[in-house]
């Protein structure tokens, strides 16, 4: 009898080792193992010494980058936006207004410390590539703005979305 209940012990203990575990609260912050996270990559990179163009290297898919709420365009006078803890940034397009505008303004923009920016509607990498030639040593970044165009309500670039206010 002994014996039997010792065998019905250990073929209990088996199935309970076989179970899936069962995630009784999940707080997040997790990835699937095997997969890097940014940080990881990023001492990597350090550590390998690879050079930060060799990095950021667009690939065909990125491109065509089109925003179908924001365009070239006038800001008719500022706009006061009333949101909370923005740093400022600019926006622009692939286009030859943009490119004056960033060349006339990047000297303003940077002596007010507003270093980055969002450029959209760009159909390739070559026009990345130029308008990043413009606005050195501004950093451009590119994104679909469709998101920014609803948050702030503005529809045209380039502008300047500053602490208190958008303007051109």
């Amino acid at each position: 009898m002994k014996i039997m209940a010792f065998a019905l012990i250990l073929i209990l203990i088996a199935d309970v080792t076989k179970a899936e575990p069962i995630v009784i609260k999940d707080f997040g912050n997790t990835r699937p193992s095997g997969i890097p996270s940014g940080e990881d990559i990023r001492k990597l990179a350090k550590s390998m010494r690879v050079p930060t163009k060799e990095l950021i290297a667009f690939d065909a898919y990125v491109f065509p980058m089109v925003s179908e709420r924001m365009s070239v365009g006038k800001l008719a006078a500022p706009i006061k936006h009333g949101k909370q803890g923005i740093n400022p940034f600019f926006v622009l397009g692939a286009d030859t207004a943009s490119k004056g505008w960033i060349i006339k303004n990047k000297a303003v923009l940077q002596e007010q410390g507003i270093v980055r920016g969002l450029l959209t509607n760009v159909p390739n990498g070559d026009a990345f590539r130029e308008m990043s030639i413009a606005a050195k040593p501004l950093k451009l970044y590119v994104l679909n703005t469709d998101d920014i165009a609803e948050i702030f309500g503005v529809s045209v670039y380039p502008i300047v979305i500053t602490k208190e206010e958008i303007q051109q």
